[in-house]
C-alpha cells in the first residue's frame, strides 16, 4: 500500500513532460521561498512521501497513518492562509521539500527559535537541498524569534540525526514521546 501511495504521490507532483533529474549536465535552478496557498496540494504530497520514507519501521504503522492524514492540502491551506512560517526549496521550478518554524516550543532550552519540521522527496536527499533550505528556515526563524535554534529528531531517524549532526547541530537535550504502541527517544540539536 505505501509503495502504491508512493507512486500516486509522485505520479502527481512532477510535471509529466519534464520529471525533474539531478544532473552533472546542466546547472539546476534551486530556490527557496515562502509557501504560498497553491503549494498546499503539493505539500500534502511531499509531507506523505518524506514521512513514509523517513518513518516506516519507526512509528508503527497506523499511528504513522493517521499522522499523516492529519495534514491533508486543506490544513495546508489554511495554515498557508493564516500566515504560519513555511519555507519551500524548488528544484528546476518543481516543490521537493518544505520546512516549518517560529518561536521555540521549550522555553528551558538555550534556543528562542525552532525548526518544526525539515523534510525533502527522498530522491534528492545529498544534493544539498536539505542543508540550503534548513539553513534557509533556520536563518529566517532566528532573524524572526532570537539568537539560537533548535530542532527535534527522533533517535530511532539515522538519517535525520546524522544530517543535523553534518550541518554543526549540537545534542542539548533528550525525551521520550509515545507514539502508538512505541515510546521513542527525541534528541534536540542546537546551532547557537
Amino acid at each position: 500500500m505505501i509503495a502504491n501511495a508512493r507512486r500516486a504521490s509522485k505520479k502527481a507532483w512532477r510535471p509529466a513532460s519534464q520529471p525533474p533529474r539531478l544532473s552533472a549536465m546542466k546547472p539546476a535552478t534551486i530556490s527557496v521561498r515562502r509557501g504560498k496557498r497553491s503549494d498546499a496540494k503539493i505539500l500534502a504530497e511531499v509531507r506523505e512521501i518524506a514521512w513514509r520514507f523517513a518513518y516506516t519501521g519507526i512509528i508503527p504503522g497506523p499511528t504513522l497513518d493517521r499522522m499523516v492524514a492529519i495534514r491533508l492540502d486543506s490544513w495546508w491551506r489554511w495554515a498557508l492562509s493564516v500566515d504560519s512560517p513555511i519555507s519551500v526549496i524548488e528544484y528546476d521550478g518543481v516543490l521537493v521539500g518544505y520546512a516549518t518554524w517560529g518561536r521555540c516550543r521549550k522555553p528551558d532550552l538555550p534556543a528562542k527559535a525552532e525548526i518544526y519540521e525539515c523534510y525533502i522527496l527522498p530522491e534528492f536527499h545529498g544534493a544539498g537541498l536539505g542543508r540550503t533550505l534548513f539553513e534557509h528556515a533556520c536563518d529566517d526563524a532566528i532573524r524572526k524569534h532570537g539568537a539560537g535554534c533548535i530542532v527535534w529528531a527522533l533517535e530511532a531517524n539515522e538519517i535525520g540525526c546524522r544530517f543535523y549532526k553534518a550541518l554543526g547541530g549540537k545534542e542539548v537535550a533528550r525525551t521520550k514521546e509515545n507514539m502508538g504502541d512505541a515510546v521513542l527517544e527525541k534528541i534536540a540539536y542546537l546551532w547557537p
